[in-house]
């Protein structure tokens, strides 16, 4: 998949269902002794072309078992190379300790190649666990998208 032109728009899905698969079709990934988690754990990124970079839209449930996804989806970013990353949580319905993880870990990361990662959260939960953990003072959260277009500026109530 190429991720160059400025009309590249890359819906992926996860379900994390008994035998489902994975976008590559290897497999569904599911951590060590679960044998069987609800069809509605699911994970839908959106990922899109913005200036300068990429914007990733996370519908769903960003937890243990679709962490994988999204971390893989921002290392296949960083092999591309971006200036910025919008990592837009608004309509994720749930975050756990492995969510949190991949975040960190990319903005980690963009500090060594020079790229900024922003954090788009509306207000709940998302919000409130990023405020619990004391993140909120590291990371750049916002409601709204700051300096690049990421084609869907909806003010967010506060």
């Amino acid at each position: 998949m190429a991720l160059t032109g400025s009309g590249l728009r890359t819906v992926l899905a996860v379900s994390c269902a008994p035998g489902s698969r994975s976008r590559r079709g290897t497999g569904s990934w599911r951590p060590r002794g679960v044998d069987e988690l609800p069809e509605t754990d699911q994970l839908i990124i959106d990922r899109r072309p913005a200036d300068n970079g990429w914007v990733l839209g996370l519908r769903g449930e960003l937890d243990l078992a679709t962490a994988p996804m999204l971390n893989e989806e921002v290392g296949e970013l960083e092999r591309v190379g971006f200036d910025r990353l919008v990592l837009d949580l608004r309509e994720l319905s749930f975050m756990d300790c492995a969510g949190i993880r991949v975040i960190v870990a990319a903005d980690r990361r963009s500090h060594y190649t020079g790229a900024e990662v922003e954090i788009l959260c509306g207000p709940g939960q998302i919000k409130r666990v990023f405020g619990l953990t004391g993140l909120d003072q590291e990371l750049r959260i916002s409601a709204m998208p700051t300096t690049a277009r990421t084609g869907d500026d909806r003010p967010l109530a506060a």
